[in-house]
């Protein structure tokens, strides 16, 4: 069967773009890239790249490749891009990439005391103008099929195999927080992304690391500044210098752990690229409450599942057996093994 011609439309290439479009390139697709914000190190996956700067320059921008590609493959965040496309083209063919949904991040909310739920005007339409949709874990596809009878399929953000780390690694010991970071000062909704509580709990105990984009070069930065006083080693780091790092710890952490006790609820769905990023540098990872993590973790016995920093501690030396385990499992979780799940469905449209 004939490949058909792709386009990736996003607002930024997030990780989980790049994975996606560095595995369909090998097996040979043709994938044209329509970005607000490209990145240097994608040019080398797209056949072209075209930039926005805001949405009247997308929709002229758009209009250039109907016809000429087969299937408009967008990733949200944000949604409009979606029914955008689809109010210029009744017959395209969208397929939308949910990364994140705004019912896993802050679930069910009402506006009033007449108990009328929140709706997210933006997702729910470009849900309702796609052709199909891709989930990132089971726990999303399953929760989508509840809002949607149209096709879905399941990818997760998983790492070619070519960014595996196999050369010798340097030893600085600790966890290490990868990703987004937030505090309650800034961003109080971000709740799974605040991890004040987690690094209080674990100061003195273990060295945590944090590699992230979050913060910035300002010597007054206020995220910085918040996680310093808390002991933690924090530096600026984008995914492609991140997972050569990674490897250099002792553990990962996964998810979060709130001193209340309180769930938070997209890790009941959700499934990291911070755990694949750590399966590619080799390093395992403790999973604090993300079910779809401690599924692949017990499976495969790579990582440890815990439920409070006392007892991630209490099993610290876990590590060395762990990192053995996952070096003889960590080529079945690439992004090679789940890509055929996204090929079969492009197939059907």
């Amino acid at each position: 069967m004939k490949k058909p011609k792709l386009a990736f439309i996003t607002h930024h290439n997030c990780a989980r773009v790049t994975k996606e479009a560095w595995v369909l390139k090998n097996l040979g697709y043709e994938i044209r890239l329509i970005s607000h914000l490209p990145k240097e190190y994608d040019k080398s996956l797209y056949d072209s790249i075209n930039y926005y700067e805001t949405p009247e320059k997308f929709r002229s921008t758009i209009k250039l490749f109907f016809g000429k590609v087969d299937i408009f493959h967008v990733h949200n965040t944000p949604d409009w891009m979606a029914w955008t496309i689809r109010e210029l083209n009744p017959k395209a063919k969208i397929i939308l990439d949910v990364h994140d949904s705004n019912r896993w991040l802050f679930g069910e909310q009402t506006v009033d005391a007449t108990g009328e739920k929140v709706i997210w005007y933006d997702e729910d339409m470009a849900i309702g103008c796609s052709n199909g949709l891709v989930l990132p874990s089971l726990g999303c596809q399953k929760e989508i099929k509840t809002r949607t009878s149209k096709p879905t399929t399941f990818i997760p953000p998983a790492c070619p195999e070519d960014w595996y780390i196999t050369k010798p690694q340097g030893f600085y010991g600790g966890a290490v927080i990868n990703g987004g970071v937030s505090m309650d000062v800034i961003n109080s909704g971000e709740i799974w992304r605040n991890y004040t509580d987690l690094c209080k709990a674990l100061r003195g105990k273990c060295q945590i690391y944090m590699y992230t984009p979050s913060i910035t070069a300002r010597a007054d930065d206020k995220l910085n500044i918040h996680y310093m006083n808390l002991g933690c080693r924090i530096s600026k780091m984008m995914m492609s210098l991140v997972i050569e790092k990674l490897g250099e710890h002792s553990w990962n952490i996964v998810g979060n752990w709130l001193a209340n006790n309180k769930k938070i609820k997209v890790f009941d769905i959700n499934m990291p690229n911070k755990f694949f990023d750590a399966v590619a540098a080799g390093i395992p990872s403790v999973s604090f409450g993300v079910q779809e993590v401690n599924r692949l973790i017990e499976k495969y016995d790579i990582g440890i599942v815990a439920n409070t920093p006392d007892e991630f501690i209490e099993r610290w030396d876990e590590h060395i057996q762990k990192r053995t385990n996952l070096a003889m499992h960590r080529r079945k979780l690439s992004m090679e093994n789940f890509i055929g799940n996204l090929t079969k469905f492009y197939d059907n449209f």
